[in-house]
C-alpha cells in the first residue's frame, strides 16, 4: 500500500480549492495563497515517483506489510475477500504478503505514481490481474466490483480523503482503512506536511467520525503498535525500548497511550444506505 510514517507511496491529491484558482486580477483577496499552496503540497506523481528512488523504501515497506496485514485479517477475515482491489498499492509490498498468506484469490492495484505501478507489475504476486495508474480522485472499476477494497496509509495523504474513502465503498462491499495516528500531544500547532507526504493527522476518534461523515458503517476498529521490526529498523536499539514502552502504554491505559505516542488504526467499513440519505 501506500505510505506511513517513514514510508510513502500512496495516494496524495494536490490541493484544489472549489471553483478552480483564483487568477491574478483575482478580488477574492490574496491569490497567492492558493498558488503557495499547490507548490508547498507538491504534484503528486512526483514526489512519490522520486520517494520510490530511495534504496531503502522496499525494506521499509516489506516491513511495515507484514504488521498491516495483519491488521487486514483480522478485520476481514470473517467478509468475503476473494477478489480484492488495493488503492494506493505503492510496490505491492502489502499484496505480496496477502498473497503469500493465501488471503485473496485475484488482485486489482491502482496507485498515482506510475514509478510504483512500474515496480508492482515486475513481481511475481499470485492472482494479481491488473496494475494501473490512476488520478487518486476517480477508481476506474465498476460498482461492487470486488469483495474488498483496502486503503492502507492512504488517507493521511489526501486532500479530499471524502473522495476516496467513498470511491472505495463503491467499488467494494466491505472496506479496510487503516492510517496512522499522528494526532498526540507532540503534534504542533501550525501546520506542517510530513516528509512522508502526511497533509492528515488522526485520532481513533477523528477518524472513526470521518468514516461516518462518508455514510459507512464503521463494523470493526483496533488500534495497534507498528511491530518490533518496523521500530528496530527505525532506530536499533533504541526502537526495541520504545516498542515495549509503547506496548505497555496500550495494554495499560489504550485512551492515554494514543495521546503520547504514535500507533496506527484499522478499521472495517461499509457503506450505510440510511446514513448516506441523511447527508
Amino acid at each position: 500500500m501506500g505510505g506511513g510514517p517513514g514510508e510513502p507511496g500512496g495516494v496524495f491529491t494536490p490541493f484544489r480549492p472549489a471553483g478552480g484558482v483564483p487568477g491574478p486580477a483575482s478580488s477574492r483577496g490574496k491569490p497567492q495563497v492558493f498558488t503557495q499552496r499547490i507548490e508547498t503540497l507538491l504534484d503528486a506523481r512526483s514526489f512519490y515517483d522520486n520517494v520510490y528512488q530511495d534504496p531503502d523504501i522496499p525494506l521499509r515497506r516489506r516491513l511495515a506489510a507484514r504488521g498491516k496485514a495483519d491488521s487486514v485479517e483480522r478485520m476481514a477475515s470473517d467478509v468475503p475477500h476473494s477478489s480484492i482491489v488495493e488503492i494506493g498499492a505503492g510496490d505491492g509490498a502489502m499484496l505480496v504478503e496477502l498473497a503469500s498468506r493465501g488471503f485473496g484469490d485475484s488482485y486489482h492495484a491502482i496507485d498515482v505514481s506510475q514509478e510504483a505501478v512500474n515496480m508492482l507489475a515486475k513481481r511475481d504476486i499470485p492472482g494479481l490481474a491488473e496494475a494501473a495508474a490512476f488520478d487518486g480522485d476517480n477508481v476506474p472499476f465498476d460498482d461492487r466490483q470486488f469483495d474488498l477494497a483496502m486503503l492502507n496509509h492512504v488517507v493521511e495523504h489526501l486532500d479530499n480523503p471524502r473522495r476516496l474513502i467513498h470511491e472505495a465503498a463503491r467499488v467494494a462491499r466491505h472496506v479496510v482503512l487503516q492510517v496512522p495516528l499522528e494526532d498526540t500531544f507532540w503534534l504542533g500547532w501550525d501546520f506542517k506536511r510530513s516528509p512522508g507526504g502526511h497533509v492528515n493527522f488522526y485520532s481513533p476518534r477523528s477518524f472513526r467520525h470521518l468514516v461516518q461523515s462518508c455514510g459507512l458503517e464503521a463494523l470493526k476498529q483496533i488500534t495497534v503498535n507498528p511491530s518490533l521490526a518496523v521500530h528496530r529498523h527505525r532506530a536499533g536499539a533504541l526502537g526495541v525500548s520504545a516498542f515495549a514502552l509503547k506496548d505497555l502504554m496500550l495494554f495499560t491505559t489504550r485512551r492515554m497511550a494514543t495521546r503520547f505516542a504514535v500507533y496506527e488504526t484499522a478499521m472495517l467499513a461499509r457503506a450505510n444506505p440510511k446514513a448516506q440519505e441523511s447527508i
